[in-house]
């Protein structure tokens, strides 16, 4: 099942990869062409999964790169398990994004967070 982009009124993309998500290269580079189209300014994001099984190695670098570098001001991270939030500080910490990324355990949470990220309308 390929993840949903969308961006809410608030200025947040959201990116919801389902049950079971499997984060592969093909995957991260499917929501960066969405979101650009979407929205080709730099913009913070949600990702939700409800368990995330897997998380490629060329997903990895890729998200590190120019593609997604381009339209991410921020990346919040929704995890359900103390050990997803872990892997994804260990992640943040030995190949530091170009962009800040966190992980939290609720919507609320990380919603607030981001908010410093959107940019002013008008």
């Amino acid at each position: 099942m390929a993840p949903k982009v969308w961006m809410e009124e608030d200025g947040i993309m959201r990116v919801d990869y389902g049950p079971d998500a499997h984060v592969t290269l093909e995957s991260v580079q499917h929501i960066a062409r969405l979101a650009y189209d979407i929205c080709s300014d730099k913009h913070p994001a949600l990702i939700t999964a409800q368990r995330t099984v897997k998380v490629d190695n060329e997903a990895l670098k890729y998200l590190q790169g120019e593609e997604y570098r381009r339209i991410s001001a921020a990346v919040a991270v929704v995890t359900k398990t103390p050990l997803e939030r872990f892997l994804l500080r260990m992640y943040a910490t030995l190949q530091p994004p170009t962009f800040p990324v966190k992980g939290f355990s609720s919507e609320a949470e990380a919603l607030a967070w981001l908010e410093s990220y959107r940019s002013p309308k008008g």
